[in-house]
């Protein structure tokens, strides 16, 4: 009866969210960079990515997560730092959104709610590059912020969070 059951359950069968294992979920662990490019991938069908792309140092040709991390970046979805990915990284709140923001301009999945546009109690420490990310996706309904009124977009994404939104964007 959890907030994001039925997110888990319904990307689970879709093949875009696994558990840990066959019986846990670890709703409040975090999701890293390599996790997110999957479930990103997963959602929109990225695919693997042209063999142009520039590989980051980083990321090994045989990691589980290469041909994801290869395609979201060779669609400029998702970006590395310099010449890393960083994939056991946790993700921010502020990253998912921005990752979030352009698979979802990228493939014309987003459209607005008519939800108003919410000021954060932390808006200011919304990072410039992911601004328009959040308020966008806030206006898709995708983004509801916790019962505080922040964003906190340094907070790294919990595997529940990023369930819930991968969901509401799915279902857009």
């Amino acid at each position: 009866n959890a907030w994001f059951t039925e997110a888990v359950v319904e990307l689970a069968n879709d093949g875009i969210i696994n558990g840990k294992d066959s019986n846990t979920f670890a709703p409040n662990d975090n999701v890293t960079r390599a996790e997110f490019a999957k479930m990103i991938s997963l959602l929109f069908n990225i695919g693997d990515g042209s063999d142009d792309y520039a590989a980051f140092n980083d990321v090994d040709e045989d990691a589980w997560y290469a041909q994801y991390v290869k395609g979201v970046a060779s669609n400029g979805i998702m970006q590395g730092y310099e010449e890393n990915f960083n994939p056991e990284n946790p993700i921010t709140r502020e990253e998912a959104a921005t990752v979030m923001f352009r698979a979802a301009e990228r493939f014309g999945k987003l459209s607005d709610s008519g939800n108003e546009t919410k000021d954060f109690v932390d808006e200011s420490e919304i990072s410039l590059w992911a601004s328009e990310a959040v308020k966008r996706l806030t206006e898709a309904g995708i983004i509801n912020g916790n019962e505080n009124g922040s964003f906190m977009p340094s907070k790294n994404c919990t595997r529940a969070e990023t369930a819930q939104m991968l969901y509401l964007l799915k279902t857009k």
